[in-house]
C-alpha cells in the first residue's frame, strides 16, 4: 500500500464550472461564449472582494549544498524529494503530479510548501492578521526545515537569484505546467529560462475591499513596484558571475518579450476595472491548457482562442490567472511581486511596509496623490532606470514620480514613514532592517557582493595520475569526475612528473586533492622485498605520489585517498603493506568482487570517535570491494578509522589535519545511488573551499 507521501491526488485543480464548464452547443454564437467566458474571469475577481485586511505571504527558499553552494535538484539521492518526504511528517497530505511528490499540504493551519520550477522550496502561510504572526508561521516552518538540511548536508541561500547555478543547467521538476512554459518562455527574450529555473521571489498578498479598492490599490502597487524592487534587491549573483547591474529579476523580466510580464495595458486610464483585466488575461498567449485530466500544450494559442468552443471552468480561470506575471497581479488577492527573497527580518520588514501602505486609507490617499500622472512608459522607463543606476537614479523627470524631486533613497525612506504611522508599536519596529538598506542608499546585493561564498573560485580538485595497465596512457574513471563535479567541484587530471619542485608548484596550486586506485605500491618502499605475490607495480606513480603526499598533508590540503590511494597515503607517511591478504589471511572474506562494482560485498565498522564515522553519519555501512592488498602497520601520523568484518584495516584518517582520509573501498562507483558516499566527495570540495 501507497503511503500518505507518495498517494496520488488530482492532476487539476477543482473542475467545476464558473459556473459553466460545458462545450458550446450550437445556438452559442462566438461572441456570446467569449463574453461568458469574460464574466467568468470577472465572477472570480468580483469574489475575491473582502474586507479581511489579511497579510498571505509566500517564501522562495533556494536550496544549496552546504560549502561549495551548487544546485540541489528534485530527484538526486539526498536532494528536494527527500527533503520533502522528511518535512512530510509535519504535514497532512502530498500534493503529487503523474506520481512525482511535489508539495505538503497541511489542513490545519492551512499552510502550503510547494516546488519553484528550479526545485526550490516555497512554503505559504495561511493568510494571517498581523506581522507577528507571519513571522511565527515562518520561523515554525523554520524550525522544520533546518536540521533536515543539516542532516543531508544543505543550506539554505537567502538570495534572490541562485548564487552558483547557470539557468540552462538546472534540472526542472517533473511537473507538466513548468515544462511547457519552459518550453516557451526559452524562446521569447535573452533570459527566457532564467525567471524560472534560478530566481527566487517574496510575494505578499493583500485583500482588496471592492473592485474601486482593487484598482487603487494595482496603481499604486504597480506605480511603486520599481522602488519596491530595489528595496528588496538582493541578487549579487547572476548566472554565476558578480552583478554589474541592480535588480537582476527585474532585468530578467525587461529582456523578456511580452506583455505577460509589463505593467497591465490600460492600469493607468480612466475605464480601469475588471473587465479590462479579464480581457488582458483572456487574450494572453496561454502557454498551456487544462483539458481533461491533463494539460494541453498550447504555446502562442491566446485563452480566447483555446476556449473558443468551451465555457471556462472555476479551474480554468484560476489557471489563466496565474498566466500573466506582471508587478502587481489579480487574482482573488492582490499579489506584490517584485522583491526579491530575503533573509527572514528583512522579509518581515517588507510584510510590514506592505501593511502599513495598503492597509491604510490615509496611506493610500497619500500615494494616489503623489503618483499622480503616472503612465505605463514612466514604470518601465523607472525600471530600466533603476536597473541601470541603483540608488543614484533621478526619477524625478519622469510622469508620476516627481512629487517633490525625490530621490529613490527619499521616496523610500517617506514610503517607511508612512508605513510607521500607520503600524502600531508592535509591528513598526520589524520596519527597521529594509528601512536601514533605504536610510544608507546601499542594497543587500551591493552589500553581499563581497561576502558570498560563489563569488570565489571554485575549488579545484586534482586528480593524482591513473596510469593504463600497459602504461602507455592516463586515465581516470568517470565515477571520480563526476563525484567531484556534482559536488561542485572542477576535477583536474594533474601532470606526471618526478621533478620535486613542480611537485611542490601543484600541491601549492590546488585546492584540494584525490588518489585514485591502481597498480600495487613497490614493496620497496616500505622497507619489504619482492615477491610473487606482488601484482603489476607503477614506479611513476610511486615517484611522484611518494613525494607528493607528505607535501599535500604538511600544507593540510584536503586530500582522499582511494584503495590505492589510500595505501600510498599510510605507505608515503611512513606505513607498511600486507602484499596479499589471501595468502596472508586464506581464511578471510574475498575482497576481490565481480561487475557490477556497486554491490556492496562486505561490511565496515567506524572506529567510535574517528572523524570519518562522524562525516560519514553512520557506526557501520556496506561497502564494495576490489582489492588484494591492506595496510599493515600505521603510519605514525594516522590511525585507524574503520575496519572491516573480517578485521582487516579499511579507512584510515589524521586526526590532527582537517581532511585526509583514505578508504580501502571504492566510493566513486556507490555515490551516484547512495547519499552517504556523496556526503564523503562534498565534504572534500568544501573542505577544499577554505583555502
Amino acid at each position: 500500500m501507497a503511503s500518505d507521501f507518495e498517494r496520488n491526488t488530482s492532476n487539476i485543480a477543482d473542475g467545476t464550472s464558473a459556473p459553466g464548464g460545458n462545450t458550446a452547443n450550437g445556438a452559442d454564437t462566438a461572441d456570446a461564449l467569449y463574453e461568458r467566458n469574460i464574466e467568468h474571469i470577472i465572477s472570480c475577481l468580483q469574489d475575491g472582494c473582502k474586507n479581511d485586511r489579511l497579510l498571505g505571504v509566500e517564501f522562495e527558499n533556494i536550496l544549496v549544498k552546504r560549502g561549495s553552494y551548487a544546485p540541489v535538484t528534485y530527484s538526486e539521492p539526498g536532494g528536494v524529494l527527500e527533503v520533502l518526504r522528511q518535512l512530510s511528517v509535519h504535514y497532512d497530505a502530498p500534493l503529487v503530479e503523474e506520481g512525482h511528490v511535489l508539495g505538503l499540504e497541511n489542513h490545519t493551519d492551512k499552510s502550503r510548501v510547494t516546488l519553484e520550477p528550479g526545485a526550490f522550496i516555497e512554503y505559504s502561510s495561511a493568510p494571517l492578521e498581523t506581522v507577528g504572526q507571519v513571522e511565527h508561521a515562518f520561523r515554525g516552518f523554520r524550525k522544520q526545515l533546518l536540521p533536515i538540511l543539516d542532516d543531508l548536508d544543505l543550506s539554505l541561500a537567502e538570495l534572490g537569484y541562485h548564487p552558483s547555478a547557470r539557468s540552462r543547467n538546472m534540472e526542472l521538476i517533473p511537473k507538466k505546467r513548468y515544462l511547457a512554459m519552459d518550453r516557451y518562455l526559452t524562446m521569447f527574450g535573452r533570459f527566457g529560462s532564467c525567471m524560472m529555473r534560478c530566481a527566487a521571489a517574496l510575494q505578499v498578498n493583500i485583500d482588496y475591499s471592492s473592485e474601486a479598492d482593487a484598482v487603487r490599490k494595482i496603481r499604486i502597487a504597480t506605480g511603486l513596484a520599481p522602488l519596491f524592487a530595489l528595496l528588496a534587491d538582493n541578487s549579487p549573483i547572476f548566472e554565476g558571475r558578480r552583478t554589474k547591474q541592480h535588480m537582476a529579476r527585474t532585468m530578467v523580466w525587461a529582456n523578456y518579450d511580452s506583455t505577460r510580464v509589463t505593467v497591465v495595458p490600460g492600469t493607468f486610464d480612466d475605464d480601469f476595472g475588471f473587465r479590462k483585466y479579464a480581457e488582458y488575461v483572456y487574450n494572453m498567449e496561454s502557454i498551456i491548457v487544462p483539458e481533461g485530466d491533463d494539460w494541453r500544450y498550447s504555446g502562442e494559442e491566446t485563452f480566447a482562442e483555446a476556449y473558443a468552443k468551451r465555457e471556462m471552468t472555476r479551474a480554468d480561470v484560476l489557471h489563466a490567472l496565474t498566466m500573466v506575471f506582471p508587478d502587481a497581479r489579480l487574482k482573488g488577492v492582490l499579489e506584490i511581486r517584485p522583491a526579491d527573497a530575503l533573509p527572514l527580518p528583512y522579509a518581515m520588514a517588507y510584510v510590514a511596509l506592505i501593511k502599513g501602505l495598503f492597509y491604510s486609507q490615509e496611506n493610500l490617499s497619500t500615494l494616489e496623490s503623489e503618483l499622480a500622472g503616472l503612465t505605463e512608459s514612466a514604470v518601465e522607463q523607472a525600471k530600466r532606470t533603476l536597473i541601470r543606476d541603483g540608488f543614484d537614479t533621478d526619477l524625478s523627470w519622469l510622469p508620476g514620480y516627481g512629487f517633490e524631486a525625490r530621490t529613490p533613497r527619499e521616496w523610500l525612506v517617506h514610503l517607511f514613514d508612512l508605513a510607521s504611522c500607520a503600524l502600531d508599536d508592535s509591528e513598526s519596529i520589524y520596519l527597521q532592517p529594509l528601512l536601514g538598506v533605504a536610510e544608507r542608499g546601499r542594497t543587500l546585493a551591493q552589500d553581499y557582493a563581497g561576502f558570498v561564498p560563489e563569488a570565489r573560485k571554485i575549488p579545484r580538485i586534482g586528480i593524482l595520475p591513473r596510469y593504463s595497465m600497459d602504461h602507455t596512457a592516463m586515465q581516470v574513471g568517470l565515477g571520480y569526475i563526476n563525484a567531484i563535479l556534482e559536488a561542485g567541484g572542477i576535477p583536474m587530471i594533474l601532470p606526471s612528473t618526478d621533478d620535486p619542485t613542480l611537485i611542490q608548484a601543484l600541491v601549492d596550486e590546488y585546492d584540494g586533492f584525490l588518489i585514485p586506485g591502481g597498480h600495487d605500491i613497490d614493496p620497496i618502499n616500505y622497507r619489504s622485498r619482492r615477491s610473487e605475490d606482488i601484482g603489476d607495480l607503477c614506479p611513476e606513480r610511486d615517484i611522484m605520489e611518494l613525494v607528493m603526499v607528505p607535501m599535500i598533508v604538511d600544507a593540510d590540503k584536503p586530500v582522499l585517498g582511494i584503495c590505492r590511494g589510500h595505501q600510498v597515503l599510510n605507505v608515503s607517511l611512513g606505513g607498511t603493506m600486507i602484499h596479499d591478504i589471501n595468502k596472508a589471511f586464506p581464511d578471510k572474506l574475498e575482497h576481490m568482487q565481480e561487475p557490477p562494482y556497486d554491490r556492496r560485498e562486505h561490511e565496515v565498522e567506524f572506529v567510535e570517535g574517528s572523524k570519518l564515522g562522524q562525516l560519514m553519519g553512520a557506526k557501520r555501512i556496506r561497502v564494495n570491494t576490489l582489492h588484494h592488498q591492506a595496510i599493515d602497520k600505521v603510519a605514525p601520523e594516522l590511525r585507524v578509522a574503520a575496519w572491516s568484518e573480517d578485521g582487516l584495516i579499511e579507512a584510515i584518517e589524521a586526526p590532527n589535519k582537517r581532511f585526509v582520509y583514505g578508504v580501502q573501498w571504492h566510493p566513486e562507483y556507490l555515490w551516484p545511488k547512495d547519499y552517504t558516499h556523496r556526503r564523503l566527495f562534498r565534504r572534500l570540495v568544501q573542505e577544499s573551499m577554505k583555502g
